[in-house]
């Protein structure tokens, strides 16, 4: 594929949005509703709800929409992980270009047409909406600044970490907002199951000749006690082991990442 023909001035006559669901009971009613309602004349919304088998009411929600012409369900028996969801989602997207969209209520819907703005335009086949604001940091937990804080030491750790790898300049690399030419789905082969595949969007994507650009978008970070399902320990050892898979190459399986997890989890008790 030639990559230039990606950053074509081109406007989207469709977009598909994949928003992944799993037990998001207080947040996913008006997520679906706000995405519903920020359409542009111009272009048809394809919004793509995976359900992963919530048990809090969310899936009940979910069905209420299964009528609803811009709206395609995808159901998955059992949680596998958020990637796994967004990935299911990929393969029944149609859009010219594709976004991927938290129920989370963290992130503003309407965003989206300003981040699709540069794709159509021909700047970008890439574009990251960057939660950075110099006017408040990225993360603030009500009575757990100490967990917001190391989170975002730990956020610039990682960033300093892809730029190094991947010889890039980005602020942010693990937003949500991820939006793309749907093409390039066809350059890269996308294999992670849970907050991972964030990593190998990036990593992927970047590996194929498509660095992003970053564009300000609105963000109110939600802690622990609100649903944040980021595992501490768990998860920034498949980050590290998707960078390294896709940064050299290697072949690192779950076995080997189902183990590092665990012996992460031993040391942190014996700190404790």
């Amino acid at each position: 594929m030639n990559i230039s023909n990606l950053n074509r001035a081109e406007v989207a006559r469709t977009v598909s949005v994949v928003m992944p669901i799993y037990n998001e009971i207080s947040t996913v009613k008006q997520a679906i509703e706000n995405a519903l309602a920020s359409r542009r004349e111009d272009t048809v919304l394809q919004l793509i709800i995976v359900e992963s088998g919530s048990t809090d009411g969310s899936a009940e929600v979910v069905q209420s929409y299964k009528n609803h012409p811009l709206v395609t369900i995808v159901t998955e028996a059992q949680p596998k992980g958020k990637g796994h969801a967004v990935r299911a989602g990929f393969d029944v997207a149609f859009g010219d270009i594709v976004a991927i969209y938290d129920a989370d209520d963290e992130y503003i819907f309407s965003d989206i047409w300003k981040l699709i703005k540069p794709i159509e335009e021909g700047h970008t086949a890439f574009v990251l909406g960057s939660r950075h604001s110099a006017s408040k940091p990225l993360r603030a937990f009500e009575n757990k600044q100490w967990l917001a804080q190391s989170m975002n030491i730990a956020h610039w750790i990682f960033t300093w970490m892809v730029n190094l790898s991947f010889e890039v300049r980005l602020r942010d690399p693990f937003t949500m907002w991820k939006v793309f030419r749907r093409e390039i789905l066809d350059t890269v082969d996308l294999s992670s199951n849970r907050f991972d595949l964030d990593w190998e969007i990036v990593g992927r994507f970047i590996m194929a000749g498509f660095t992003p650009l970053e564009i300000p978008i609105t963000y109110e970070s939600r802690d622990y006690s609100q649903g944040k399902k980021v595992k501490l320990i768990a998860d920034p050892i498949s980050w590290m082991i998707v960078l390294a898979k896709i940064r050299f190459n290697l072949n690192l399986n779950q076995t080997l990442i189902s183990r590092a997890s665990a012996r992460g989890k031993r040391l942190l008790r014996r700190a404790a």
